[in-house]
């Protein structure tokens, strides 16, 4: 539980920097990770932008960058709640499944960009150059492959 400030504790502090650092190792913004950090272990699962900058202890226009960041892909719901004029924010109930859907766009358009190349040097390409982009698009069509049977069997698992 937060201390009696609302702020998180020493313990849930370091997950929270942990997940942070995280999203900054794949290229997304610390605050983002942050916040998805704490909105993983926040009481209510509902937070404020007040209560968000209060436990992160960062300007509501940081905070508010990230919202929209991890609003656009589809993490986090913006809600409202009766009675209350201020908006609030929680994760979406199936935010690992959308987190892996993103990457599958990602792989999706390695693979397209390796098929593109292969057909850019498909006339007059070295062999060193069909060998590295052949290996590239092996790879990026497997995984694009083996990540949508992921996602697909973990589907039907949670639905029963």
């Amino acid at each position: 539980m937060p201390d009696h400030e609302g702020r998180p504790t020493d313990d849930q502090r370091a997950f929270i920097e942990e997940f942070g650092m995280a999203f900054e190792t794949v290229g997304l913004t610390p605050m983002a990770g942050r916040i998805m950090g704490w909105l993983l272990i926040c009481e209510p699962p509902q937070q404020s932008m007040d209560d968000l900058a209060e436990a992160l202890q960062a300007s509501k226009g940081s905070i508010s960058t990230s919202l929209q960041l991890l609003r656009r892909f589809g993490w986090v719901d913006q809600v409202g709640a009766p009675g209350e004029r201020r908006n609030f924010y929680r994760l979406r109930s199936d935010v690992w499944t959308q987190i892996l859907e993103f990457e599958m766009g990602i792989t999706t358009r390695f693979r397209q960009l390796a098929e593109q190349g292969l057909t850019l040097i498909e006339a007059d390409g070295s062999a060193s150059q069909q060998q590295r982009l052949q290996s590239m698009h092996e790879l990026f069509r497997f995984y694009e492959r083996e990540l949508s049977n992921v996602i697909e069997r973990w589907k039907q698992e949670a639905a029963e």
